[in-house]
């Protein structure tokens, strides 16, 4: 076999443009496969890392109707409460309830979170509708918050009930032209004044995403302002206390719807929901993301069905340069046969170089593929993603290609006559 793989490379090498001409179409067809198929992946990846947040692997839990009738089923997902206070029979998210989330398989860390829509943020004359978080400490770790200037809110907010904030960049440049004017000013937040102590830039925007509505709703409209502020002070600018929202970090991305619809199955469990028409979910991001999958799956079986159109011309073209090896080297062929070489060993020497050839193109191929996507990538500003799995699978199936392709050419060598043979000129 390796004596086969050599000359395999010793004929390919001595007719250098001829080799690379046939191999040509190997090349362009399991290029674009590549091509496609890693654009393809990395479009759906960004797509479900914003749905899902699992850029960090971070995922809300939120209070839903149970979307029993087909009117709870459309974009009104998330549970929205009135101004007089909080859903009935709804309870706040005890420390006990925390810890045994926090505690479930695939649990990194979790956090509970007060959050209201299109509450009023004023300052100095200027007024906006913005959103309210009210946090615990480690918000800001489960979230992954990029901070830009100033702090965090710390141990003493919470002790000493500070009416402080931090807010994001949009809310600073509405309100105070740039991030670093805004420290240490005053602006109000709901029904109270609060100091700035920080500002924050979002890595990424799953608390906006948690339907298919809202990724495309973010797609269209920009983020309201939002302003963070201890949960500990959140009565003082709301009037009552909300319904809470949870918002766990699995220890593996991958695992995070899982892992989200088991936190969920627990909170529904416990006595946090006591009202028949209301429950913590998150089965609609399952359903869209599954669905988004198929279609990516299709799409991209669809393209590279197209693209493999390539790979069979270039199989056509293996086959009909192996069958003019074969012709050129006749009088070979019969002096090896005469020499008592098997017609299993004529055989496999020009089944190897078949299968050498249309290899060297695969991997030629896959790096064509990775450098096509890559420029796409740069001109869309689109992460491609290239799996060891689809390079391997190209690089065999180009193989399969020379097998296929190869086969007649080398089953006509094996078949040669010696004697005919060393008289061909």
């Amino acid at each position: 076999m390796i004596e086969n793989i050599r000359l395999s490379f010793k004929g390919i090498f001595s007719h250098k443009m001829r080799s690379f001409l046939t191999m040509l179409g190997i090349i362009i067809g399991i290029g674009s496969i590549i091509a496609i198929i890693s654009i393809i992946n990395g479009v759906s990846n960004e797509m479900k890392n914003a749905i899902l947040g699992a850029g960090n692997s971070s995922y809300l839990v939120k209070l839903a109707p149970k979307k029993e009738t087909p009117e709870d089923m459309g974009y009104a997902q998330n549970y929205s409460v009135s101004m007089e206070g909080p859903a009935e029979g709804v309870n706040p998210i005890s420390k006990t309830l925390t810890d045994t989330i926090e505690q479930a398989d695939g649990v990194d860390k979790v956090t509970v979170t007060y959050v209201t829509n299109a509450s009023l943020l004023y300052n100095d004359g200027i007024f906006s509708l913005g959103e309210i978080y009210g946090v615990e400490k480690n918000f800001f770790d489960v979230t992954e918050r990029h901070l830009v200037c100033g702090r965090l809110l710390v141990n003493r907010d919470y002790q000493q009930r500070n009416h402080v904030a931090v807010i994001d960049k949009t809310t600073a440049e509405i309100f105070f032209k740039t991030p670093n004017n805004a420290i240490g000013k005053n602006f109000q937040v709901g029904n109270e004044i609060m100091v700035v102590v920080g500002v924050t830039d979002i890595r990424h925007n799953y608390e906006k995403i948690n339907s298919v509505w809202d990724y495309l709703s973010s797609e269209k409209y920009t983020h309201l302002p939002a302003v963070i502020v201890p949960s500990v002070v959140w009565n003082d600018a709301m009037f009552f206390d909300d319904v809470q929202t949870v918002i766990i970090k699995a220890t593996d991305s991958e695992s995070v719807i899982s892992v989200a619809e088991n936190v969920a199955d627990i909170i529904n469990s416990s006595s946090a929901v006591c009202n028949s028409q209301l429950k913590y979910q998150s089965d609609e991001l399952l359903k869209a993301t599954q669905s988004m999958e198929s279609v990516t799956t299709a799409i991209s079986a669809l393209f590279a069905g197209i693209a493999g159109i390539s790979l069979l011309v270039g199989g056509i073209g293996v086959m009909n340069i192996m069958l003019v090896s074969v012709t050129e080297r006749t009088r070979e062929i019969g002096l090896k046969k005469a020499l008592g070489a098997k017609r299993s060993q004529i055989l496999l020497q020009f089944l190897t170089e078949a299968i050498v050839l249309t290899g060297i193109g695969g991997i030629f191929g896959v790096l064509l593929g990775v450098i096509m996507g890559q420029i796409v990538g740069l001109i869309f500003s689109i992460t491609m993603s290239v799996s060891l799995l689809s390079i391997v699978i190209s690089v065999g199936f180009s193989m399969l290609i020379g097998i296929i392709f190869g086969i007649v050419p080398s089953i006509n060598a094996s078949r040669l006559d010696p004697i005919v043979a060393l008289r061909y000129e």
